[in-house]
């Protein structure tokens, strides 16, 4: 009030040339004090809410810009065109006073946006972020410094100054972390209305140009760096938000379907690792792989101990339509190698027994423990050639993580009816050496061998390989924390998680990053492991690898006969999220040549300790590595196996050892 008050009594003392007294500074004291309680009022009210829904966040703003737009335009639009001629409209004190409310209003609109793209910016936020935001904080408060002097804008120092403030917030505005957190919905809603924010600012910004050329005006927007710098703020991060919203779009339901596989899968795991009865598991395999593979209905069959099957679940299908497709099924063949049952034209295939079950696409997975049939899982879609290959990829995966499960639970069950300690170790054991291959298969290229001993009381050690259909080859070990039927329990679900996500072919960071996720949802937070991933491509010599947390690995290269610790930064999985996981972790390369040596191993063999308490360690491994390593994989781990039971003598073993060689033959 002040504010309009000294503008009103200067215009109209100018126009009629009568001295009040009044100083124009004392409009720009009015003007920044204005400015400055706003400014705080805003970043207190919003600081203040812990809460950060940016759908809701942008709603605000835009109310308040269609609330300020509609008095500015319409309401004292109307009046202004109303006395269009009149007497009134041609002194300057009623022009200034309308200029002026109009101001008011574009005060009320701007700032509370400033703040709301702060919580926008500072989302996930860094120190640096964080920084920088305090310095653009600073520099807009120093604008109001300018209210007191006259300028130009081609000034040196006026230039560098607006230079300074752009380039912050060029920086500021990369910031959109919050972008990848809204589901499809959410992203539409949020371009819908930051195209109607930037739209207001347009008008209001053109307004006030249009209205600044005025020159008698006391104070103009028009010539006004503050107001020049908050308005490019806004269009510059209004507009990349705007942007990276629309390109994320084509992309958003997909990471959403992932997303849902994702929780599918874990929770497959996590219902395991609780022991819910087999009815749980496979209620939430149908429901997962529906909506997976987004198929129309579905149904499971259960192996009975007796031989008969039995349809366990289904779901938008009824039994008598099951009952005739599966008299359709008998003429199909399954896959020679998957077991899988694929009709792309299942209403080519039910002609001939003059069916319609009104169903286009079929697709069957074996729920398969080693050479047990379990069941089959069927998925039913509308349209012919439903299934592509990624969906199969992945519906297998579910089904891998849903044996697992159920093996699980048929474990613990056992674990509860026995009840002994001696008993549980004894399952834990025979669990542990069942996850663990059996032999690995000959391969032209690597020389592998491995060894494993338990210990008295069960650990978690575990070791595993997949051969890749293109020649590569990913082995894995790990080490999960605790001991006896937990440990066990626990890489039956590691072995369930590597098995299923190793199928889709990632690199070594990629696979254990998605590891880290399900570990970290379906473990209890007091459980953890170590894991290293090595994936090996014969054609360009080279294995790509990532350490979660486990021991470092020794390399013996042939050409210069030195041995080396290959030991990247990295994190135990199930420990800290997603984000944390990822930028804590780092992926390696090393190409070798015909004659190198890699050896992996777990801690239960540099821990060993002797009578005396020593420790085994690092370096008498590396010692005898480098005396032995031309006798070949095999020879080798026997020695260092032997070396290490001579170390402990009667101290014994107090953790299982895992020792990996892999001898590179071309």
């Amino acid at each position: 009030m002040l504010l309009l008050a000294s503008d009103v009594f200067i215009v109209f003392g100018n126009t009629h040339r009568i001295d009040f007294g009044l100083s124009p500074s004392l409009t720009s004291i009015f003007l920044t004090i204005f400015l400055i309680s706003t400014l705080y009022f805003f970043k207190n009210n919003f600081d203040a809410k812990d809460t950060f829904q940016v759908v809701d966040l942008l709603w605000k703003i835009f109310i308040t810009g269609a609330f300020c737009l509609f008095i500015v335009k319409i309401l004292i639009g109307g009046i202004v065109w109303s006395l269009q001629g009149t007497r009134l409209m041609n002194e300057q004190v009623a022009v200034d006073l309308i200029y002026q409310l109009s101001f008011t209003l574009a005060v009320v609109f701007f700032i509370p946006v400033i703040y709301i793209f702060k919580k926008m910016i500072l989302y996930q936020r860094s120190r640096r972020i964080v920084y920088l935001w305090n310095i653009f904080h600073l520099l807009l408060l120093v604008t109001l410094v300018f209210n007191f002097y006259t300028y130009k804008f081609n000034d040196p120092l006026i230039l560098g100054f607006l230079a300074l403030c752009v380039l912050i917030i060029l920086i500021l505005s990369i910031n959109l972390k919050w972008i990848a957190f809204l589901n499809y919905v959410q992203k539409w809603k949020s371009i819908f209305l930051l195209f109607f924010i930037l739209a207001t600012a347009a008008v209001f910004v053109y307004h006030f140009f249009n209205e600044g050329r005025n020159q008698n005006l006391i104070i103009n927007i028009r010539e006004n760096i503050f107001f020049q710098v908050v308005a490019v703020f806004l269009f510059i991060y209004g507009v990349l938000s705007l942007l990276v919203l629309l390109f994320n779009l084509p992309t958003s339901s997909v990471f959403e379907q992932k997303f849902e596989d994702v929780k599918g899968f874990q929770k497959l795991s996590e219902i395991g690792s609780l022991g819910h009865n087999e009815n749980e598991i496979f209620t939430t395999l149908i429901e997962a792989g529906i909506k997976g593979s987004l198929s129309q209905a579905g149904w499971l069959e259960q192996n009975s101990d007796d031989g008969k099957i039995k349809i366990v679940q289904h779901k938008g299908i009824l039994p008598e339509k099951i009952l005739q497709l599966k008299e359709v099924l008998k003429d199909v063949k399954p896959d020679a190698i998957t077991g899988n049952i694929h009709v792309k034209r299942l209403r080519d295939a039910e002609k001939p027994f003059k069916i319609n079950s009104g169903f286009r696409s079929l697709l069957g997975i074996p729920l398969q423990a080693h050479k047990e049939k379990l069941g089959f899982l069927f998925l039913l879609k509308d349209i012919s050639n439903g299934f592509e290959k990624e969906i199969i990829d992945l519906m297998t995966t579910f089904v891998i993580q849903a044996t697992v499960s159920i093996e699980n639970s048929r474990l613990i069950k056992k674990s509860i009816e026995f009840g002994l300690y001696e008993e549980e170790l004894k399952i834990a054991r025979n669990v542990q050496k069942g996850l663990l291959p059996k032999d690995f298969s000959s391969n032209k290229h690597i020389e592998l061998t491995t060894r494993y001993y338990s210990a008295d009381e069960v650990g978690g050690d575990y070791y595993d390989f997949f051969n890749h259909p293109d020649g590569q080859i990913t082995l894995v070990i790990g080490d999960v924390s605790g001991k006896g039927t937990s440990a066990a329990f626990h890489t039956a679900q590691l072995k369930g998680i590597f098995q299923g996500l190793v199928r889709l072919n990632l690199s070594p960071f990629n696979l254990l990053s998605l590891a880290n996720n399900a570990v970290h949802a379906c473990l209890e937070k007091s459980t953890f492991l170590t894991l290293s991933l090595y994936k090996i491509d014969p054609t360009n010599r080279t294995y790509y690898f990532v350490r979660g947390g486990h021991s470092p690995a020794l390399y013996y290269e042939n050409a210069t006969h030195k041995i080396t610790e290959q030991n990247p930064k990295g994190i135990g999985l199930g420990i800290v999220g997603e984000s944390e996981f990822k930028s804590m972790t780092e992926e390696c390369h090393q190409h070798y040549s015909p004659g190198d040596i890699l050896l992996i191993f777990t801690d239960g063999i540099i821990e060993s300790k002797n009578e005396s308490g020593e420790l085994y360690g690092i370096q008498r491994l590396r010692e005898l590595f480098n005396v032995h390593h031309s006798q070949g994989a095999s020879a080798l781990v026997d020695i260092i196996m032997e070396d290490i039971k001579q170390f402990s003598g009667k101290a014994g073993a107090k953790d299982d050892y895992t020792l990996l060689a892999v001898r590179f033959v071309s």
